[in-house]
């Protein structure tokens, strides 16, 4: 039997190779990846309405004296999973 060779798409808002991007985790997870196989990288984008959302969100943050990063909201997670280009993984 031939061995194909794997891709695997990597959805991120910051370029893999970057170390100092979420604290190196997703470089570390590109490495191992790239040992079995190929990567591909698929950037997200934000919404167009994230830096409105942001922004309140540190105004809350502020009153409420906490620090949220809207990323990791629910809903904001839903939206940036919906914004990368589905073209790019049919390739």
């Amino acid at each position: 039997m031939t061995q194909r060779e794997l891709t695997i798409g990597f959805l991120s808002a910051n370029p893999p190779t970057d170390r100092k991007a979420s604290s190196g985790t997703a470089f570390s997870v590109y490495r191992q990846i790239t040992k079995i196989g190929g990567l591909i990288w698929i950037p997200l984008t934000a919404p167009p309405f994230y830096q409105v959302v942001s922004l309140f969100m540190k105004i809350l943050g502020k009153i409420f004296k906490k620090t949220v990063n809207p990323s990791y909201v629910n809903i904001m997670a839903k939206w940036f999973a919906h914004s990368f280009d589905y073209k790019a993984v049919a390739n």
